[in-house]
């Protein structure tokens, strides 16, 4: 009835949360999540093969779906989550970071104000987990960029892009927002806390070797896209 009269419906938002081996991190994480006002359509956990028992704890909390696959890697569990998701809107949230309350009223309020805009980012903190090394310093708060967990886009603009690379352990993010850019999206920025990021020492992106070769990757078929593009 409210199409037929033209009113838009509201957004619902899906939230997808991949994990693995993320138990002492995991349960924080869904209730930043599920603290949201207004909250969550859907909080998705797709478990990529953990062996710590972290599906079994987010199994129990209400309002929680958790999947489960062998273990593929975050992109793949991430693809899985958007595969699963009713939402007009889509966010992620790693397994060991926090959303600040408010984050989705915010980033939907920004979306709301900038209908030319396809996905709202805020701004992060960095904080050390007790298990990192006492020489780490984080790098100042307020840090600005679009990373998992400080940004929400509609469900159609996030797969008009196309769904991240499975293939890549890290850097997945960074393929898929060069692909957006060439797709023409637009990001609007705002100028709030909406993620704290954890760094402690089971981090994936310690894997410095790892990180390079999969950053490498990235660069390669963004090239390989532009003189496909220039050649045409």
């Amino acid at each position: 009835m409210r199409e037929a009269e033209g009113l838009a419906l509201p957004p619902r938002v899906s939230v997808v949360i991949p994990a693995w081996n993320a138990l002492p991190f995991l349960v924080e994480a869904c209730g930043s999540a599920l603290d949201q006002r207004p909250p969550p359509a859907e909080v998705i956990v797709v478990d990529d093969g953990s062996t710590d028992g972290s599906a079994e704890a987010v199994r129990a909390l209400p309002g929680v779906t958790c999947l489960a696959q062998a273990n593929a890697g975050a992109a793949s569990a991430r693809n899985r989550g958007v595969a699963a998701a009713s939402g007009t809107h889509l966010a992620f949230l790693d397994a060991d970071d926090l959303w600040l309350p408010g984050t989705l009223a915010r980033l939907l309020e920004a979306l709301d104000a900038h209908p030319a805009a396809h996905m709202a980012a805020g701004r992060l903190e960095i904080f050390a987990d007790p298990s990192c090394a006492r020489a780490f310093v984080p790098p100042p708060a307020d840090i600005r960029g679009a990373i998992f967990g400080s940004f929400l886009i509609r469900r159609t603009d996030f797969l008009r892009v196309g769904l991240l690379d499975a293939g890549l352990r890290a850097g997945e993010l960074m393929e898929w927002i060069a692909r957006a850019r060439e797709a023409g999206l637009v990001t609007v920025h705002i100028d709030a806390l909406v993620l704290r990021r954890r760094v402690h020492a089971r981090n994936s992106v310690h894997d410095r070797r790892r990180l390079a070769r999969s950053y490498a990757e990235v660069l390669h078929a963004k090239r390989t896209r532009e003189r496909g593009r220039a050649g045409a």
